[in-house]
């Protein structure tokens, strides 16, 4: 139940501007951006974290802990995610070297920080179809094994 409703706190956050989950603090915080964040939808000001540190920090404030894991340690799995192939709102979007949060799969679009700055984007854009097929993980809970979707390849086997 509190697994859901910090999904749900998730979605409601990066749907109203990130405004309900006291934003106001995120300059305040170690690695945290300069500016407060606007709405969603533009562009955003930039931020000191990078791509991993900013989804943890998004995942922390919505009470959804997890132990900290770059891109690459995301993509093949870690402890309290699973891997999806239909993302909702809230799931992680990770590609080998880049991580963000989906927003609205309906249009494929996530949220990241960037080198431009924190903003939304399409993750079919051919950019991001350049980096590589990515993965979807679904936040399942701290204290559970990575969970691997129906059919998936093992992340070890090497084969993908």
């Amino acid at each position: 139940m509190l697994r859901r409703a910090g999904i749900v706190l998730l979605f409601l956050a990066l749907t109203t501007g990130l405004a309900e989950i006291g934003w106001s603090q995120i300059t305040q915080a170690p690695l945290t951006a300069q500016y407060l964040l606007p709405s969603l939808g533009t562009r955003f000001h930039h931020t000191r974290m990078d791509c991993s540190h900013f989804v943890n920090y998004l995942y922390r404030k919505a009470h959804l802990p997890y132990s900290y894991a770059n891109s690459r340690q995301l993509y093949k799995g870690i402890e309290g995610f699973e891997r999806v192939y239909d993302p909702l709102p809230g799931d992680l979007i990770v590609w080998r070297g880049h991580v963000g949060i989906v927003t609205d799969p309906g249009a494929n679009r996530f949220l990241s920080v960037l080198r431009s700055g924190v903003k939304t984007d399409n993750y079919y854009s051919p950019y991001w179809r350049r980096r590589g097929k990515p993965h979807f993980l679904r936040y399942v809970g701290v204290g559970t094994a990575p969970v691997l979707a129906q059919g998936a390849v093992h992340y070890g086997s090497g084969a993908e």
